[in-house]
């Protein structure tokens, strides 16, 4: 007979997922900046810059809730995060300064996102202590697929008479609603990890792993940490700044406005799809297989950019920018995925907001880095050059990692 505990935790999994899926809104800035330069007048620059600013606090979110949580239950956390990201929503729709949107969607929606994506993802980790690549995979799906399938609903409301100020009160609606259908499923039972069947936690790769519990101040004196840090912050730092510039791209090359779009999109169903694919993969293949198999897959994605984009191919460009959001998706899955195998679940809401928070200069640095790069040369091309070489040093810390991890096991 199935344990309440097995039968519920994909309940908790498919509720998880919809929570990401809202949380992956923060993505969705981009289609509010039009309608603001137009409204206001301010520069492309002052508008990017509200992103930033939600992505700095996106990463001191993530970190925040390692110790709320220990203090607070975990619904009252949630309801904390719920409410910033929707007066963040609702303050931007009154907003009539550039500060006051840097306030609002910057700090608030950036900080309570950081705070709900962290805490959604280590309580639903506590459910799947036998498929943390799956549970990974699919949650990080839905934020992944947040910006394309909500943004979309938000675009379609910007040019409806409601405008974009009406968008935002309606999404600070949508916050606030899935957060109460959301919050009976957020626990984390202590009893999850006994339910896991002995043969199948023997049978599963890096199952000794389990037993291993660190603290954050721990986890950073690992050398396994820093090697894991280096293989993650090149690639998916390289990989933040393609997203930002992939319509730039293909627009460079001569594409129609609907095949950029197109293409974009392309780019965030490879994202979203790319987080399930490779958690199973994770599951089924193992830590060391995997991570060696991702930057692999890297270097030969970053020559096939780089090809397209110097023989001015279209659709060779389109296809590439769809492989890169696999990649950015499978390093997102195994950054979660890694932290709770190789460093315990006790301590997991800080130790992943503590490797989240690496990543986060990378993402600021290397998007403005490629487009200086644009700005000085007038071609994408040096820039693009660069991914194999990035890929291949992530490749050389994934082979250094693992056996940094095998040592101290």
């Amino acid at each position: 007979m199935t344990t309440p505990v097995t039968h519920n935790r994909f309940a908790i999994l498919g509720c998880g997922t919809a929570v990401l899926m809202v949380l992956g809104l923060i993505y969705a800035w981009s289609i509010f900046v039009q309608p603001l330069e137009a409204e206001f007048g301010w520069s492309r620059s002052q508008t990017s810059l509200t992103f930033s600013v939600s992505m700095v606090l996106w990463s001191c979110g993530m970190l925040a809730n390692g110790q709320l949580s220990k203090r607070l239950p975990l619904r009252a956390c949630f309801a904390l995060g719920s409410g910033l990201i929707a007066c963040g929503f609702v303050l931007t729709s009154f907003a009539t300064e550039l500060w006051q949107a840097y306030l609002a969607y910057g700090v608030l929606c950036g900080f309570g996102t950081g705070l709900s994506y962290n805490l959604w993802m280590s309580s639903t980790f506590a459910h799947f202590p036998d498929k943390t690549g799956l549970a990974s995979g699919v949650l990080l799906m839905g934020f992944g697929m947040g910006s394309m399938v909500l943004g979309s609903a938000a675009s379609a409301l910007i040019h409806s008479p409601l405008g974009w100020r009406g968008a935002m009160l309606i999404l600070a609606g949508i916050v606030l609603s899935v957060a109460l259908l959301a919050m009976p499923f957020l626990h984390k039972p202590d009893q999850v990890r006994a339910k896991v069947p002995d043969q199948e936690r023997a049978n599963r790769p890096e199952a000794h792993e389990d037993g291993r519990e660190l603290s954050g101040s721990q986890m950073i004196r690992q050398p396994s940490f820093w090697a894991y840090t280096l293989w993650k912050v090149l690639v998916m730092g390289a990989a933040a700044a393609i997203i930002a510039q992939a319509a730039p791209l293909m627009a460079d090359l001569g594409a129609s406005s609907v095949f950029c779009t197109t293409a974009v999109a392309a780019l965030s169903i490879g994202n979203g799809c790319g987080r399930p694919i490779v958690g199973v993969l994770y599951d089924r293949l193992g830590r060391m297989r995997t991570m060696v198999a991702l930057p692999a897959f890297g270097i030969l994605i970053g020559f096939g950019l780089f090809a397209a984009y110097t023989t001015g191919s279209v659709l060779g460009l389109a296809l590439s920018l769809f492989a890169e959001g696999v990649l950015y998706g499978g390093y997102a899955t195994i950054n979660t995925s890694f932290v709770r195998t190789v460093y315990g679940q006790r301590s997991v809401a800080m130790n992943i907001g503590i490797s989240s928070f690496t990543l986060m200069p990378f993402n600021f640095a290397f998007p403005l880095i490629l487009a200086a790069l644009f700005m000085a040369t007038g071609s994408y091309g040096p820039g693009l050059s660069a991914l194999p070489v990035l890929a291949a040093i992530s490749l050389g810390a994934a082979l250094l990692c693992n056996r940094l991890t095998a040592k101290a096991d």
